[in-house]
């Protein structure tokens, strides 16, 4: 696969200086390929999860290039206006041949939803991203807007799911937008990606890839500390066990999979999710404590839903 000219997003003005000589070494034994990210400065407990702060810069991606010029232009807002990101990550690989029409209708859905609630529409920027053997964004990170109905399709020539391209392609995309919405005068919120697949990965590691560019360790610092809270949804031949490892972090971190060979339905199920848990989280700007809340799926519903497995050293056999 071609490796894909690097993106450079500059420091912001709170940084102060540039890295010193060697300081992107930060551990041989685990790569860090992106350490200069945005700084959680943990003012109190309901503070933890926006983020503050401080410098970004982007390397290469594996799975495509962030064009900045497709971030919606923003005016500035006031001060400490609340947004939640939140990004959706599509399979799009030849599987789903017979699936772009039921998937796409729950996007118009969710775009519907999102605009007959004032506050979810004030709150929720969104951001979708489709990948196979690279990744892509379809529709740039911003406030949902009936003429912005984004339409999800194949990437021409290209047939493999590429869990990896659309890791390595969240992470920067995700280091971009929060940048561009602070900028604006925004206080971000942890972003939430939700990643539907119909399949196994066809990288090999996989695993590794998510780890290096996903996760934080909270105890060595290493990571991606503006990192999405990540949550997949598995349907037709989707492995279980892979979704329980892509719930992330590990304490809050849900998977989902439908339990249907009925793919329409599976897709219906798991959007609807995906609207309920947007729509629900943005209201809860309203209170004293902001969360991204998870939802579980109806009582009747064919999609199973669990806790976080997560493993860094976890090896795909």
């Amino acid at each position: 696969m071609t490796i894909e000219r690097p993106l450079i997003v500059e420091l912001t003005e709170e940084c102060g200086v540039e890295p010193g000589p060697g300081e992107e070494a930060v551990d041989q034994a685990r790569p860090v390929l992106h350490p200069f990210e945005p700084v959680l400065h943990q003012r109190n407990p309901l503070d933890a999860d926006f983020l503050y702060a401080g410098n970004i810069r982007d390397s290469r991606s594996r799975g495509g290039i962030v064009n900045t010029d497709q971030i919606n232009e923003r005016a500035r807002v006031e001060p400490d206006t609340i947004v939640m990101p939140f990004y959706l990550l599509c399979d799009v690989s030849g599987s789903m041949a017979d699936d772009m029409g039921t998937l796409n209708d729950g996007v118009r859905r969710l775009w519907a939803a999102i605009l007959e609630e004032p506050v979810v529409y004030d709150v929720a920027q969104v951001c979708i991203i489709s990948f196979s053997d690279t990744a892509r964004i379809i529709t740039p990170m911003g406030q949902v807007s009936m003429g912005s109905v984004p339409a999800l399709d194949f990437h021409p020539g290209e047939y493999l799911t590429d869990y990896g391209a659309a890791f390595t392609f969240l992470a920067q995309v995700i280091r971009t937008d929060v940048k561009a919405l602070r900028d604006t005068g925004y206080r971000v919120y942890r972003p939430c990606a939700f990643f539907l697949t119909d399949g196994e990965p066809s990288d090999r590691d996989w695993s590794q890839t998510f780890t290096t560019q996903l996760t934080f360790d909270p105890a060595t610092g290493i990571g991606m500390r503006s990192h999405p809270i990540f949550v997949p949804f598995g349907y037709r031949h989707a492995s279980e066990q892979v979704l329980r490892q892509l719930a992330y972090p590990r304490n809050r971190g849900k998977w989902y999979q439908a339990k249907t060979d009925d793919v329409n339905q599976a897709l219906k199920g798991i959007l609807e999710i995906i609207m309920n848990t947007v729509v629900n989280s943005a209201n809860s700007t309203e209170t004293d404590k902001p969360a991204i809340i998870q939802q579980a799926p109806p009582q009747e519903s064919v999609i199973d839903q669990g806790d976080s497995d997560y493993d860094p050293d976890y090896v795909w056999e």
